[in-house]
């Protein structure tokens, strides 16, 4: 599960004032978790022992938010867009590199604290690169 978003209130501080615990502060935590994606990845061979690839599909996760909100965003859902290589020695050893940009679609939570019109949006995007290094039994 991945932290996308916690937001405090840096007002006045509540609990002090009223004797009461941190609970019940305006206080949110956005988190995503159950990533899952789906991708054709297309390659063509450039060598005997060698691919370039691309990739492109679809990545969704839920969506959890817990605090002082009341307006909770949908699942969050991207397209993924990626290219790589894949290249393999005789005696088996593999090397496959890979870049990819997820860009997910805007997130939007309403009804922060005790404020109906209070609003926080964002848009989060994923750049990933890997290097995998394997052995083909």
């Amino acid at each position: 599960m991945a932290t996308l978003a916690d937001g405090v209130d840096n007002g006045t501080d509540k609990a002090a004032v009223a004797g009461q615990d941190d609970s019940s502060r305006d206080n949110f935590h956005l988190k995503a978790k159950n990533l899952k994606s789906v991708y054709l990845m297309p390659s063509i061979s450039i060598y005997d022992n060698a691919a370039v690839y691309v990739k492109v599909g679809r990545s969704i996760a839920e969506l959890e938010l817990t605090g002082a909100a009341t307006g909770a965003p949908g699942n969050l859902q991207g397209d993924v867009l990626g290219i790589g290589t894949i290249a393999m020695t005789p005696s088996g050893i593999f090397i496959k590199t890979e870049g990819t940009v997820t860009t997910f679609e805007d997130i939007r939570i309403v009804g922060l604290g005790n404020s109906a019109s209070a609003v926080v949006e964002g848009n989060p995007d994923v750049v990933a690169g890997t290097v995998s290094i394997g052995f083909k039994f």
